[in-house]
């Protein structure tokens, strides 16, 4: 999700993150559950409290990303 969120930016192309799904992975150390006080190493699954992963609350805040393209009216 990261690498989207990344490449769409460079790109300038606005993305809407809509949940993180049922199963996510922590993807490098240091990485915080949101909702807790704990750390997960690379590869260990987050538990979140939504189980759709859809309460941008618990996410990384560099993935609460909610962007939408400009409309051109003409």
């Amino acid at each position: 999700m990261r690498s989207i969120v990344q490449q769409a930016g460079e790109a300038g192309i606005a993305v809407f993150v809509k949940q993180l799904g049922a199963r996510p992975f922590a993807d490098h150390p240091g990485t915080t559950h949101v909702g807790t006080e704990h750390l997960y190493d690379p590869g260990c699954r987050v538990r979140l409290r939504d189980r759709k992963g859809a309460d941008p609350e618990e996410w990384p805040a560099d993935l609460r990303v909610r962007q939408v393209p400009e409309v051109e009216h003409g």
